[in-house]
């Protein structure tokens, strides 16, 4: 539920009853109701879940997951707004690897003229990273049975 208390910048603060029971705050549905994500907390931790059941997946193929991470450019930089330092992709350069990965359109302004940004959903790439773990492990067995 949301409490009638807020953060500092007017966020509302989501809080539970005094349990350490799993509740669901936000539940997202498509549009033929069936439920494609949630946002649940426990006594100690948030998670994020999207839909993954077999159920709802056909065509399943296998792809070679190292070739697509090596594609991925990653760079340590600078945010220009308050100049900290992170680790990251551009956006438009993984939308050419992972275009589901990546949300808006490269150098789009809104009605102002202002950056439209392009967002990235880093938890896509996981099972890249997943698959090219699973890949390299392979490699390295064939490696030392020779």
């Amino acid at each position: 539920q949301i409490g009638d208390a807020t953060l500092d910048n007017g966020i509302p603060i989501v809080t539970t009853v005094a349990s350490t029971a799993t509740r669901t705050h936000i539940l997202f549905s498509n549009f033929n109701s069936n439920n494609v994500g949630t946002i649940d907390t426990s006594g100690s931790s948030t998670t994020y879940n999207t839909s993954s059941d077999y159920r709802l997946k056909e065509d399943l193929q296998d792809f070679n997951g190292l070739d697509k991470v090596s594609k991925i450019p990653v760079y340590d930089f600078k945010w220009k707004l308050d100049e900290s330092r992170s680790y990251g992709v551009m956006a438009h350069e993984l939308q050419e690897v992972l275009p589901q990965a990546v949300s808006g359109k490269k150098d789009a302004l809104n009605d102002k003229g202002e950056i439209e940004p392009q967002q990235v959903d880093y938890s896509k790439i996981v099972p890249l990273l997943v698959k090219s773990i699973q890949e390299l492990k392979a490699e390295i067995e064939l490696l030392k049975n020779k």
